[in-house]
């Protein structure tokens, strides 16, 4: 196993990666106060909760708030719960430690095989790999089967994922320092739930119809409405011109309404009978 070697340990670099400010959130039973966000994290991360936005790198927080981490030796284990503001490992080529986030060894590669199947890839290039006799979870192997393919379960009312292995049974991060396993019998027993951090780009909400719409001064909404069903035969587009009823159908919560009594009343209008 030379080839682990090969892997350095340096801090993970990533382009557009800022400091910024993140809300303050005090731990109990004496631990230090720790930076956190329920939604950011490290500036570029981001809490997955969607099984379509399963895809790309990521890193992986566990129930007790150690991060999964590849080990030279094929394994995964919990790593060492820290501070979010405390750096990363010492830069080999700089001799300076590197900025906070998850190390290189914490970060996974998730492989979307199908809408219900993913595979996770280590930093060495390796599949995390669950035995389904003995539940042992292993990353040696360089190519994925059916013992390395994972069903992600989001459980939404607890904002965590559960990984059920091919042979049925649920990963399970133990506690800190200790190796994971894949010998949990029920989706909803302690230490099986995950929450993935992920540093890809997000996709943009697109606007809804109606919001784009009803944007702007009111002489531009009956506009922008009839544009969208127009077939303008004649080469122009038709509108009332009165504004007082849109003004007033606004108001009372009753403008798409309008708006679609008024296209019934256009003969451009072939879509509306």
């Amino acid at each position: 196993m030379a080839e682990y070697g090969a892997v350095r340990t340096s801090a993970l670099k990533l382009k557009g990666m800022k400091k910024h400010k993140k809300k303050k959130r005090e731990h109990g039973d004496g631990d230090a106060a720790h930076e956190d966000d329920d939604e950011k994290r490290y500036g570029i991360w981001w809490t997955i909760k969607h099984p379509d936005q399963l895809t790309g790198t990521v890193f992986v927080e566990t129930e007790c708030g150690g991060y999964l981490e590849a080990v030279n030796d094929g394994t995964v284990r919990v790593g060492r719960r820290r501070a979010l503001d405390e750096p990363t490992a010492v830069n080999e080529e700089t001799g300076m430690p590197g900025p906070p986030g998850p190390e290189v060894t914490e970060v996974f590669t998730v492989v979307k095989v199908s809408d219900t199947r993913v595979a996770l890839k280590t930093a060495y290039g390796r599949y995390i790999t669950a035995d389904p006799d003995s539940g042992d979870v292993t990353a040696r192997t360089e190519a994925m089967g059916v013992r390395e393919l994972w069903q992600p379960i989001f459980r939404e009312e607890e904002g965590c994922v559960v990984l059920r292995s091919n042979g049925s049974k649920y990963l399970t991060a133990p506690r800190e320092g200790e190796r994971i396993d894949a010998r949990g019998e029920q989706p909803t027993q302690e230490s099986v739930g995950f929450r993935f951090w992920s540093c890809q780009e997000q996709a943009k909400k697109k606007k809804d119809l109606a919001d784009v719409v009803e944007e702007g001064d009111i002489a531009n909404v009956e506009l922008n409405y009839v544009k969208k069903f127009q077939s303008f035969q004649d080469g122009k587009v038709k509108t009332s011109g009165d504004l007082k009823a849109l003004k007033k159908a606004r108001a009372l919560g009753t403008l798409h309404g309008e708006l679609l009594d008024r296209r019934e009343k256009q003969k451009a209008d072939k879509f509306c009978k």
